[in-house]
């Protein structure tokens, strides 16, 4: 899949998760969960916190999803959340 076909996707699963869809949160959840907690476990060292902040990341993107430039990719947009709540 090239970058413009997952920025496609991922444009199309922010509408639907914007609409409440669950199914499209859980793409999101599922596609960038593994990123998320490889990033924190780096920072953190130690699984267990590396998962709740992990949770918590998707929590407040979700949260803000209205906010979310689609200009920019969402895997940027969310690890940003992701490393401030570090």
């Amino acid at each position: 899949m090239t970058v413009d076909e997952r920025k496609i996707e991922d444009q199309k699963l922010i509408a639907e998760a914007r609409e409440g869809k669950d199914k499209a949160f859980e793409q999101l959840l599922n596609k960038y969960r593994n990123l998320v907690y490889h990033v924190m476990i780096k920072m953190v060292r130690n699984p267990q916190e590396a998962e709740d902040l992990t949770q918590e990341a998707f929590i407040k993107a979700f949260k803000a999803l209205t906010s979310f430039n689609e200009d920019y990719a969402f895997s940027t947009w969310l690890m940003k959340i992701a490393t401030n709540n570090c």
